[in-house]
């Protein structure tokens, strides 16, 4: 969804709008993007805005009840400490609802200095996605140690004792690796979901610390992580809609499908309004899941368990 132009009131209020329609309908998750509320070629918004997709999701959270809220974000933008820290944030305000889906890819790709052949370049492109894709699976892992900061039971709050939290429940992280080297804790308490709900966009080693819950690419590729599909659609209902999202749910059978909605908060009303009931009298779309009170719970991805059992286990 392109960003706000001009004044973010208004568009914040129609995309909490737009929000809880599709809250109501059943939608799974909500993903903001960073070219959501950056900018790009694909709008025509203008206006001094560039919010943060995390705070936009946490001004979402109080008038949603149901729906994920996924955060996109970049290795090369944020700090692991600091995404942690406010994906953290988000879980406890939503809830359990939070979750992130990181892509390492920068937007452009600068040439080096110096004249370059084209095939030269594409190695050289070629090199700093690969650089890139590195960082973030070690980003990943540093995310999910920070998450792992306290017991789920460590904050106790006991006045009477004066105790805060246990400090036997409390660890540092202590990473030092090739790319970061952070210390730890987070100086915030567990997360409800243990860890919020991780997508990456490119294909990671199952067995690699802090491994996604899911894989976000256009391919199918041999892995044991789920894959999500991304399809970008119009918003308005029509017979090519619904065989394009037939035909890649019958071919590639995907674990779920990332919807990109070109157009803003009116285009996810106009999708939740008219199109996600038709892929639904089609049956390519499964009715809203109801009781789940987690992100996690709602996809049947298990909750990671805290250091301390893990320990025991």
């Amino acid at each position: 969804m392109p960003r706000p132009g001009g004044e973010v009131g208004p568009w914040l209020r129609r995309l909490s709008d737009a929000a809880v329609a599709a809250d109501r309908a059943g939608i799974d998750a909500l993903v903001i993007r960073r070219s959501d509320t950056v900018g790009s070629r694909r709008n025509d918004a203008v206006g001094p805005a560039a919010l943060e997709p995390t705070g936009v999701l946490a001004a979402l959270a109080p008038r949603t009840t149901g729906i994920g809220l996924i955060a996109e974000a970049s290795p090369a933008s944020h700090e692991p400490y600091h995404l942690a820290r406010e994906l953290a944030t988000l879980d406890l305000m939503s809830g359990g609802r939070a979750g992130v889906l990181l892509d390492p890819r920068p937007d452009t790709v600068e040439r080096a200095a110096g004249p370059e052949t084209p095939e030269a370049h594409r190695r050289t492109a070629e090199r700093r996605c690969s650089q890139e894709y590195r960082r973030a699976e070690e980003y990943l892992g540093v995310l999910a140690g920070l998450w792992d900061s306290f017991d789920d039971d460590a904050f106790v709050h006991d006045r009477a004792s004066g105790v805060y939290f246990r400090t036997d429940g409390m660890h540092r992280l202590d990473h030092d690796g090739p790319h970061y080297q952070v210390a730890g804790p987070l100086n915030i308490a567990r997360p409800p979901q243990g860890h919020p709900v991780t997508l990456a966009a490119w294909n990671t080693p199952a067995d690699a610390p802090g491994a996604p819950d899911y894989h976000v690419t256009d391919r199918p590729v041999p892995s044991r992580t789920p894959r999500i599909a991304p399809l970008s659609v119009a918003p308005e209902p029509s017979g090519e809609t619904v065989e394009r999202v037939r035909r890649l749910l019958h071919e590639e059978r995907p674990a779920g499908l990332l919807i990109d909605l070109p157009g803003g908060p009116a285009a996810l009303e106009l999708f939740v309004g008219q199109t996600l009931p038709m892929l639904r009298e089609h049956r390519l779309v499964s009715g809203p899941s109801r009781g789940a009170r987690t992100l996690r719970r709602r996809l049947g991805l298990d909750r990671p368990a805290d250091r301390s059992v893990r320990r025991t286990a």
